[in-house]
C-alpha cells in the first residue's frame, strides 16, 4: 500500500511540477530597461514537501530495482532543483534524462572493472615471476618490489585520469543540459588541459607545503571560468594571485588555530572574491556570502539531519538552498539582447557516470 501511494504521488507530482512533462516554455518577453539596472540574485522556490515526495519515491524505486533506478532518480531530482531555481523572471531548466545518466554509469563501470582487472593481473604476474626466479637475476626478488611499486603508481595514475574525467565530464554534461531563458550553457575545457593544470598545481602545492596553493587556485579558476559560455557570451575571470594570497593565508592559518571552524569564513571569503572578479561579458557577478550566516545555516542543516535521523532532510535542503542561492547574482543585469543560442554541443554523460560510481560530487 505504501509503494502504491508513492507511485500515485509520483504521477501526481509529474503532472503538476515536472517541467519536462509540460509544453516547452515560450521565449520570455523583453526585459524592461529599468530592470536592467537592478541587482539580480538567485531565488530558490522549492518546497520541502515536494522534495520529500521525490526522495521517498526515488528511495523505493532504487530499492526495488537494486539501485539501477539511481540515474533516473538523479535526473528527476535535478529537474526539480533546476526548475525551482529562478533568476529574475525565469527558472532554470535541466534537459538531461535517466537514460543518458545510465549509459554514462555503465561505461564508467565497465572501464573501472577493466582497470581493476588489468591491475590485478599484472600484480599477480609480477608476484609469480618474483617467486619463481632465482635471486640475482634480472627478474629476481630484488626487482619484485620495484615492479610492484611501478604497477601501483600506474594504477594510481589511471585513477587520477578517472577523477579528471569526472571533474571535466560532470561540468561539460551538466552545463550542456542547463538552460535559462531558452539559452544553454556549455563548457569548452578539455581533459588534457585540465589534467596538465591539476598536475602542475598539485606539484607546486606539495613542494611549497601549501603556501603556493593560491597560485594553483587562481590558474584553475581562470581556466574554469574562461571556458564557460552562456549561448554566444562568455565568462571572464579577472582575479590575481596577489589578491588571493592574503585571503588564503589568513583563512588557512585561522582554520588551523580554530580546528576547522574558521573554514566557513575562508570558504565565504573565497566565494566573494571569485564572484567579484567574474563577469559575463560586461555584467559583473556578485556574492554576499559571509562566514557567520554560512556557519549558522550549516549547523542548522546538520542539526536537522541528526535529530530527525535524516527524515527532515527535504526541509533542511529547502532552507539551506534558499539561503545559499540567494547570496549569488549580478550587480547589473547582463545584456540578453546580445546573447544568441549557438550550435548545441551535446556532451556525453561518462563523466557523470564516473562521478556517481566513485560517489564524487562537484
Amino acid at each position: 500500500m505504501i509503494l502504491l501511494k508513492c507511485f500515485q504521488e509520483d504521477a501526481h507530482f509529474k503532472r503538476i511540477r515536472d517541467p519536462l512533462d509540460q509544453e516547452p516554455a515560450k521565449t520570455p518577453e523583453k526585459i524592461p530597461a529599468e530592470n536592467l539596472q537592478q541587482e539580480w540574485f538567485l531565488e530558490f522556490l522549492g518546497q520541502g514537501r515536494e522534495l520529500f515526495r521525490i526522495y521517498l519515491v526515488n528511495f523505493w524505486l532504487k530499492l526495488l530495482t537494486l539501485g539501477f533506478y539511481h540515474p533516473w532518480a538523479k535526473a528527476r531530482l535535478f529537474r526539480y532543483l533546476y526548475a525551482s531555481t529562478r533568476l529574475y523572471d525565469t527558472d532554470f531548466q535541466f534537459h538531461g534524462n535517466g537514460r543518458e545518466l545510465f549509459t554514462g554509469w555503465v561505461k564508467a563501470l565497465l572501464a573501472l572493472i577493466l582497470l581493476e582487472g588489468f591491475h590485478q593481473i599484472v600484480a599477480e604476474l609480477i608476484r609469480q615471476r618474483g617467486i619463481d626466479s632465482e635471486p640475482g637475476v634480472v627478474w629476481g626478488h630484488e626487482w619484485y618490489l620495484w615492479l610492484d611499486t611501478a604497477n601501483l603508481v600506474f594504477y594510481l595514475f589511471l585513477f587520477f585520469l578517472f577523477f579528471m574525467i569526472a571533474l571535466v565530464g560532470v561540468r561539460r554534461y551538466r552545463l550542456s543540459r542547463t538552460s535559462w531563458r531558452g539559452i544553454r550553457f556549455r563548457f569548452d575545457g578539455t581533459l588534457v588541459e585540465i589534467s596538465k593544470l591539476m598536475i602542475r598545481g598539485w606539484a607546486i602545492t606539495l613542494i611549497s607545503l601549501g603556501l603556493l596553493y593560491p597560485l594553483h587556485r587562481h590558474r584553475f579558476q581562470e581556466y574554469w571560468v574562461s571556458r564557460t559560455r552562456f549561448g554566444s557570451s562568455r565568462f571572464y575571470y579577472e582575479g590575481t594571485p596577489s589578491e588571493l594570497f592574503p585571503i588564503w593565508i589568513r583563512g588557512f592559518l585561522l582554520s588551523l588555530i580554530s580546528v576547522g571552524v574558521y573554514s566557513f569564513w575562508l570558504r565565504a571569503g573565497l566565494q566573494r572574491y571569485f564572484w567579484s572578479r567574474t563577469r559575463l561579458e560586461q555584467a559583473q557577478l556578485a556574492c554576499n556570502l559571509h562566514g557567520w550566516p554560512l556557519f549558522r545555516e550549516s549547523m542548522i542543516y546538520v542539526f536537522f539531519l541528526i535529530f530527525s535521523c535524516g527524515f527532515a532532510r527535504p526541509w533542511a535542503d529547502e532552507r539551506y538552498n534558499r539561503f545559499y542561492l540567494s547570496q549569488f547574482g549580478f550587480v547589473q543585469a547582463p545584456d540578453l539582447e546580445a546573447v544568441i543560442q549557438t550550435a548545441s554541443v551535446e556532451s556525453g554523460s561518462t563523466g557523470e557516470g564516473v562521478s556517481s560510481l566513485l560517489d564524487l560530487e562537484f
